[in-house]
C-alpha cells in the first residue's frame, strides 16, 4: 500500500483541520437572519452555562461577515475563496477544509435544491482550480481532508460537473511532477470512486460535461493499474452505450474514446472485454466523424480511437477480422496515416500494420510523399521528442526509405544527432532497435559510402552502438553488430586508432556470437572479422582470442544446420587468427577447429555450404598448415584433411584449389604416407 505523502509546512493538514473545524452543516430555516458562527460558548458572561453543540451553517456566500467598519476581506467566505482559488498568487491561501465544509449537503442525497447546488458547485469549482494550479502537496491535501472525497463523489453523482472535474484532476499525474498521484488514486478507490463514476455514466440524466469528466477520471484509473477493477465495476457497457448515443458530442466522445483506449492496451483480458462490450463499431465511426469537433478534440478523439483499434486487433485474428469487416475503416485509417499531425498518424499506422500485416509498402509511400513535400524534417523532429508511438513511427517511415539514393538526403536532413541519442537514451528497447536498424542501413550501400561512414562516426555513433550491443534487445544487438561491422570495414584510421572502447565492443560481440540467434551470430562473426584488420593487427587478434571467440566459432563450424554466412565468416575469422602465429594456431587446434574445417570441405555443396564457404575453410586450413610446427601439420592429417584436400586440388574453384595445393605441399610426404598407412586397410 502506498503511504500518505507528507505535506509541506505551508499546507499542513494539522493547521487546516485543527484551526478550521466545522460541525455538521445544516440548512437555515430563518428567512430574515443571516448565518452566524458561534466562536466560543464559554468565554462570555451572557452565555448559558449549559454546554451545547455548536452548529455552523453554510447556506450563504457571505457567511461569517466581518464587521461593517472592517476593510479586511473575510477569508472564510465562499465568495472570497472562489476568487482566491482563481488567482495563482492567492490560491495557496485558500483553506481546503473550509471549502470542503461548503460541499456538504446532508439531507439532500437524492436531489439538490437550487441554493445548495449553487453553493456546492462554487466550492467544487474552487477545489478544481486548486487541483489544477496548486502543487502536488495541495492536491494531496484535498484528498487527505476529512469528508472531501465522499462529498465530491456524492456531488458528482448528483450532476455536479466541477466535482467530477476535481476527481479527474486529482487522479491524474501532472506533467513534470513526480508526486503521489498513485496514493490519491488508491484513496479514491477506497472511497468508492469507481462505483460512483460508473453510476454517473449509467444515469441518462447526467449532463454531458459531468459524464465526460467522469470518463476522464476512469481513464486515469484504467491506465494506472486499476484496469481489472474498472472492468469489474461494470464501466464498459455504459461507456460504449454513451459513446454510441453521443458520438457527435466532443465533450463525451473524446474522454470516452481515451478511456476505452487505455483499457484496451492494458492486457489481453481487458481488450477482450472491450471487444465483447461492442466498442469496435463506435470507435471506428469516430475515425471519420470526429472532424465535427474542434481541431484539438478531433485530434485527441481520432488518436484515441485509432490507438484503441490498434490494441484491440493486435495478435487476435477474431478482432482483426471484425474491424476489417466494418465498411470504410481501412480507408479511414489510411487517410489518418497521412495526416500531418503524428499524434493521429502514429496510432493509425500501427493499427494498419496490425490489420494488414507489417508491410512496409504503406510507410515507403508515406516516406516518398514527405520527401516530395520537403517534410523529412518533421520526422527528424519526432525522433528528437523521443515519445514512444510517434518516435517509433518516424523510425518506421525512415527505415522504409533507406534506398541508396535517399541516404545522403536523410543525413543532410539532420537524422544522425537524434539517431545517436535514441541509440543511447531511447525510451523503449523497440525504439533503440529501430534506431540501430536505420543506422545499419545508412552505413551500408552504394555511392560515397566511405564519406557517410566518416560522418556517422564523427556524430559519435560508435559508443551509442556499443550501448545497444551490450544492453539492447536480441534484434537490437543484431543491428548494432551489423552497423559496427559496416563502420569498421576499412576504417582503421577512424575506428581502430581512435576508439577507446573497441575492446569492450569485442567482448560484447563474442557474447553475441555465443548467445545470439542465427542472424546475430552471423553479424557478430562478420564484424569480428572486420575488426581483426583494424589497428595493430596482432594486438587486435590477440584481444579477440582472449575474449573467448574460439569455442563459439568451432561450435558454428561443426553445426550442420549453421547458415552459409555464419560458416563463411567463422572460417574467415579462424583463418585470420591462425595466420603466421604459432601460439594462436595452437589455440585454434586445441579448440577442435581442425576437425570442424575438414568437415566443411568434405561436405557436398548445398544451400548452406557453397564454393565460397569451402574457399574460406580451405584458406583456414592453409594458414594452419603454414605453421612451422610439425605437431600442427600432423593435427590436420589426423583430422582427415588429406583426401578432401586432394579432391579440392582437382576441383573447379581455382582459388580453393590453390589453397589446397599449398596445404598439401606443407603436409610433407612422410607425414602423408604415415597417415595413409594408418588409414589404409591391412592386407590379409
Amino acid at each position: 500500500m502506498i503511504g500518505a505523502p507528507s505535506l509541506s509546512t505551508s499546507h499542513s493538514l494539522s493547521r487546516s483541520l485543527a484551526t478550521r473545524t466545522f460541525a455538521t452543516t445544516t440548512r437555515s430555516t430563518s428567512t430574515a437572519q443571516p448565518d452566524t458562527v458561534v466562536a466560543d460558548t464559554t468565554t462570555t458572561t451572557t452565555t448559558t452555562t449549559t454546554t451545547t453543540t455548536t452548529t455552523t451553517t453554510r447556506d450563504d456566500d457571505d457567511a461569517a461577515q466581518p464587521p461593517a467598519n472592517s476593510t479586511a476581506p473575510n477569508r472564510t467566505s465562499l465568495a472570497y475563496m472562489c476568487k482566491a482559488a482563481h488567482n495563482s498568487s492567492l490560491c495557496d491561501e485558500v483553506n481546503i477544509a473550509e471549502l470542503v465544509g461548503f460541499l456538504r449537503h446532508e439531507g439532500e442525497e437524492t436531489n439538490l435544491t437550487k441554493k445548495t447546488r449553487n453553493r456546492v458547485e462554487k466550492a467544487a469549482s474552487a477545489l478544481w482550480n486548486i487541483a489544477r494550479h496548486g502543487d502536488e502537496s495541495r492536491r494531496d491535501e484535498v484528498v487527505a481532508t476529512e469528508h472531501a472525497l465522499d462529498s465530491l463523489l456524492s456531488a458528482m453523482q448528483l450532476g455536479c460537473y466541477p466535482a467530477a472535474a476535481v476527481i479527474s484532476q486529482l487522479t491524474e499525474r501532472q506533467a513534470g511532477t513526480s508526486g503521489s498521484a498513485e496514493w490519491r488514486r488508491e484513496e479514491a478507490v477506497k472511497a468508492g470512486a469507481l462505483d460512483a463514476i460508473v453510476n454517473v455514466l449509467r444515469q441518462e440524466t447526467s449532463c454531458v460535461l459531468t459524464s465526460g469528466r467522469a470518463s476522464s477520471a476512469l481513464k486515469n484509473f484504467a491506465a494506472n493499474g486499476y484496469e481489472d477493477e474498472v472492468v469489474a465495476a461494470g464501466a464498459l457497457e455504459p461507456l460504449v452505450e454513451r459513446l454510441k448515443a453521443m458520438h457527435d458530442n466532443e465533450d463525451y466522445a473524446t474522454p470516452a474514446a481515451i478511456a476505452l483506449a487505455s483499457l484496451a492496451r492494458r492486457s489481453e483480458k481487458c481488450a477482450a472485454a472491450v471487444f465483447q462490450a461492442g466498442a469496435i463499431e463506435p470507435l471506428a465511426s469516430l475515425l471519420s466523424t470526429a472532424d465535427v469537433f474542434g481541431k484539438a478534440s478531433a485530434v485527441a478523439t481520432k488518436a484515441s480511437a485509432a490507438s484503441a483499434l490498434a490494441d484491440l486487433v493486435f495478435a487476435n485474428e477474431t478482432r482483426r477480422k471484425a474491424v476489417q469487416s466494418l465498411p470504410g475503416t481501412i480507408d479511414a485509417l489510411r487517410a489518418l496515416a497521412r495526416d500531418e499531425d503524428l499524434r493521429v498518424s502514429a496510432p493509425a499506422v500501427i493499427a494498419l500494420m496490425h490489420l494488414t500485416g507489417r508491410n512496409s509498402k504503406e510507410m515507403a509511400t508515406w516516406f516518398h510523399e514527405m520527401k516530395a513535400d520537403g517534410k523529412l524534417g518533421e520526422l527528424v523532429a519526432e525522433m528528437r521528442h523521443n515519445e514512444d508511438d510517434c518516435c517509433e513511427l518516424a523510425l518506421n517511415v525512415l527505415n522504409a526509405g533507406t534506398a541508396d539514393e535517399h541516404k545522403d538526403t536523410l543525413i543532410a536532413a539532420g537524422v544522425l544527432d537524434p539517431l545517436v541519442t535514441l541509440l543511447r537514451d531511447g525510451k523503449t528497447s523497440m525504439i533503440k532497435t529501430k534506431a540501430a536498424m536505420l543506422l545499419s542501413s545508412l552505413s551500408h550501400g552504394k555511392g560515397d559510402v566511405r564519406a557517410r561512414r566518416e560522418t556517422i562516426i564523427g556524430a559519435g555513433a560508435l559508443d551509442a552502438i556499443l550501448a545497444v550491443l551490450s544492453n539492447g534487445s536480441v534484434k537490437g544487438k543484431l543491428f548494432a553488430a551489423r552497423a559496427l561491422g559496416n563502420l569498421a570495414y576499412r576504417q582503421d584510421e577512424l575506428v581502430g586508432a581512435q576508439w577507446a572502447n573497441l575492446s569492450a565492443a569485442i567482448k560484447a560481440l563474442v557474447t553475441l556470437l555465443s548467445n545470439g540467434n542465427a542472424m546475430g551470430k552471423v553479424d557478430a562473426a562478420r564484424t569480428l572479422a572486420y575488426i581483426s584488420h583494424l589497428g595493430e593487427e596482432e594486438t587486435r587478434l590477440n584481444s579477440i582470442v582472449e575474449a573467448g571467440v574460439l569455442p563459439p566459432l568451432v561450435t558454428i563450424m561443426k553445426d550442420e544446420s549453421a547458415t552459409r554466412d555464419a560458416l563463411f565468416y567463422a572460417s574467415m575469422l579462424v583463418a585470420r587468427i591462425a595466420y603466421k602465429n604459432e601460439e594462436r594456431t595452437e589455440a585454434v587446434l586445441d579448440g577442435g577447429a581442425a576437425g570442424a574445417l575438414v568437415s566443411i570441405i568434405s561436405r557436398t555443396e548445398t544451400a548452406n555450404v557453397n564454393a565460397n564457404v569451402k574457399l574460406q575453410a580451405s584458406r583456414a586450413i592453409a594458414c594452419i598448415a603454414s605453421s612451422p610446427s610439425v605437431k600442427h601439420r600432423e593435427a590436420l592429417i589426423l583430422a582427415g584433411a588429406v583426401r578432401p584436400l586432394e579432391d579440392m586440388v582437382n576441383g573447379s574453384c581455382e582459388r580453393a584449389s590453390k589453397n589446397a595445393s599449398y596445404a598439401m605441399h606443407r603436409l610433407s610426404s612422410r607425414e602423408r604416407a604415415r597417415w595413409i598407412r594408418a588409414h589404409s586397410p591391412r592386407k590379409k
